[in-house]
């Protein structure tokens, strides 16, 4: 089950560095990221390069010459994505840290869930929520699992 994680930068490669980072001490591997840059200054399009380049992770980039912001860089990213051969795509803030085995944790909770059209760490009533099913209009999701907070 190949996952494309899906991250846009803007001007904020050394964010996009820590998120890859984070990414390379994943045990499971069967991923690959996809990074969108959004009309970056040419300073970070270079440190963006420079990172990408020194990671041994599966990665690729699309340079696009117009900043649509955080959902048009997704679309980009997703039409990207399934071009490839992947089973699913889960969108990640370049901001974010992925944590500890982040990649096996989504897997299964989307084996549990085969008909899961949304997978993310969602806080929701004092639980963190792995996977679901979208029903719009509707209070709440119907969770894969969930991990009760403390």
């Amino acid at each position: 089950m190949k996952i494309a994680l899906i991250t846009v930068n803007y001007n904020n490669s050394a964010a996009t560095g820590r998120l890859i980072k984070s990414l390379e001490a994943q045990s499971d591997r069967d991923f690959e990221l996809m990074v969108v840059d959004n009309a970056r200054a040419s300073q970070d399009r270079t440190s963006l390069k420079e990172i990408m380049a020194s990671t041994d992770l599966t990665t690729r980039i699309h340079w696009s010459d117009v900043n649509g912001g955080f959902a048009a860089g997704s679309n980009i990213g997703m039409r990207f994505a399934f071009q490839q051969d992947v089973a699913w795509v889960a969108l990640v803030n370049n901001d974010a840290v992925a944590g500890q085995e982040v990649i096996i944790s989504l897997k299964q909770a989307l084996a549990r869930m085969p008909s899961a059209v949304v997978a993310l760490p969602l806080l929701e009533h004092g639980r963190t929520v792995r996977a679901g099913l979208v029903r719009w209009l509707s209070a709440t999701l119907p969770h894969a699992f969930d991990i009760p907070h403390s």
